[in-house]
């Protein structure tokens, strides 16, 4: 609802969210995982994907209906 711009707003989102994913599952396991790349882009993928479906209510509401404003 802050941020103005869809895309940054799914980006933003996304980056949130892999990164807390991340540090959560450090401090679960007391060291890095191997495979984190793995679970870093998995979890890009999974993250981008929901980001985006859940943002478009919003982008709905706030795309403008009707004609535009900046017609003659």
């Amino acid at each position: 609802m802050v941020v103005k711009s869809y895309g940054v707003a799914v980006l933003g989102a996304t980056v949130t969210t892999v990164a807390t994913f991340q540090v959560v599952a450090y401090m679960q396991l007391g060291y890095l995982d191997p495979f984190f790349l793995v679970a870093v882009a998995t979890s890009t993928a999974m993250a981008f994907g929901i980001a985006a479906i859940i943002g478009l209510p919003f982008r709905s509401r706030r795309k403008p209906h009707g004609p535009s404003s900046n017609t003659l």
